[in-house]
């Protein structure tokens, strides 16, 4: 039998380079690969995010989104 590695929104949101919130946006939206429940909490499979970020993140380059830009700011210290 596989071993299905599952990641849960906090690993996602830091491989995306985003908030868990935006995370959920995404998931909302509709724009990222489905994920399942365990229990009560929200898993992805890490092989889905794995092969749609390769896939060159569909779905979401066509909204102008990219990991890590939504809601940042650059911040200069002088």
């Amino acid at each position: 039998m596989e071993h299905v590695r599952l990641i849960g929104v906090a690993e996602l949101a830091r491989q995306l380079n985003i908030s868990t919130r935006s995370v959920w946006r995404l998931r909302d939206g509709g724009k990222l690969p489905p994920p399942m429940r365990v229990g009560r909490s929200v898993r992805w499979r890490l092989s889905d995010i794995e092969q749609w970020i390769e896939a060159g993140l569909p779905d979401v380059r066509r909204t102008g989104w990219a990991p890590g830009s939504a809601g940042r700011r650059e911040v200069r210290y002088e």
